[in-house]
């Protein structure tokens, strides 16, 4: 008894720890980074470092307008599903540690999450009555079925190389063997994440469902107050937990080896911090370089050249060499 009461408790800390404080708070950190960039490149100063923090209390302290047109209890609930889903995603995952909510097929699992954001997008602009959300929605869910493919394809070749569904034994095997991003069809399925990631992020060049220019803010068009700030939330949050799914598939994992030893917990700390850089600084440089794309055309992005890359990394994973 006293031990199920240990394992409780060692649970609520976790998730307490990591899916309360650090995603949340690591995510805003990644916008902040995110925005800094952009404003450099364009010659301006940027915000300061508290703004993401800042933006999201003002959003917190509004009120939330429920308009006379919308679903009422669908509305609300879509985006607490939206960030719990993104939250959930991550806890699960290896961060620093192996997740005590790891289990055999937890890759599958985190795949479905981390689609489950853009689903309570378009739930919520759905309930809405809006009708710049319902062409906000089509897009999303346009782009929803033409990403995904190449992503679970891209996800496969790790788990094809392992023989495993489990993020423990992806880690571990990169650990003994190495990064999938050295080999031939590791680096294609790792370029086809960084293009699913854009899409999943809604980040130029595949903002196309909020695009504020053509549909104001597509799905998210009547949120303000709290419920608008979830949604921004998961927008952070969601961008720390797909470079880490990117890193614990392909870069090696983002798990420390060892406490005991002080050069290997610092070596692995700096790896840790570098490889989600790496990720953030790459998405932020598609985002700034690159204007937004045509519905038509990022379905034909990710249906023709994505999905064949895709294929052709599955296909070469069943190679019994080291670097295919």
């Amino acid at each position: 008894m006293v031990n199920i009461w240990i394992t409780i408790g060692i649970s609520i800390l976790y998730i307490i720890l990591m899916g309360f404080i650090i995603a949340p708070n690591v995510g805003l950190l990644f916008t902040w980074i995110h925005r800094k960039l952009g404003a450099r490149m364009q010659w301006r100063i940027g915000p300061p470092f508290y703004q993401p923090w800042a933006d999201v209390i003002k959003l917190l302290s509004k009120e939330t307008i429920v308009p006379a047109t919308a679903h009422r209890t669908t509305f609300i609930l879509a985006p607490p599903l939206a960030v719990s889903s993104a939250i959930l995603a991550f806890l699960i995952m290896p961060f620093i540690m192996s997740s005590p909510f790891g289990f055999v097929g937890d890759v599958i699992v985190v795949l479905y999450l981390m689609t489950m954001p853009a689903i309570a997008a378009m739930i919520g602009g759905s309930a809405s009555g809006n009708p710049y959300a319902a062409v906000g929605v089509q897009r999303e869910m346009t782009l929803i079925f033409s990403y995904e493919l190449p992503f679970i394809m891209a996800a496969l070749v790790p788990i094809l190389k392992t023989g495993s569904l489990r993020f423990t034994d992806i880690v571990a095997y990169q650990l003994t063997h190495g990064p999938f991003l050295f080999s031939v069809s590791g680096f294609l399925a790792f370029v086809v994440s960084i293009m699913v990631m854009q899409a999943k992020l809604a980040l130029p060049p595949f903002d196309i469902p909020e695009a504020k220019t053509e549909i104001v803010a597509g799905p998210y068009t009547e949120y303000s107050g709290a419920s608008l700030a979830l949604f921004k939330l998961t927008h952070a949050v969601m961008l720390f937990v797909v470079p880490c799914f990117i890193a614990d598939m392909f870069l090696g994992g983002l798990v420390i080896r060892s406490l005991s030893d002080p050069v290997m917990l610092v070596t692995d700390v700096i790896l840790i911090i570098v490889k989600l850089l790496v990720l953030v600084i790459i998405a932020a440089f598609i985002r700034f370089f690159n204007p937004r794309i045509r519905p038509d055309q990022a379905f034909g992005m990710f249906w023709k050249t994505v999905t064949i890359i895709a294929v052709i990394a599955v296909i070469l994973s069943f190679i019994p060499l080291p670097y295919f």
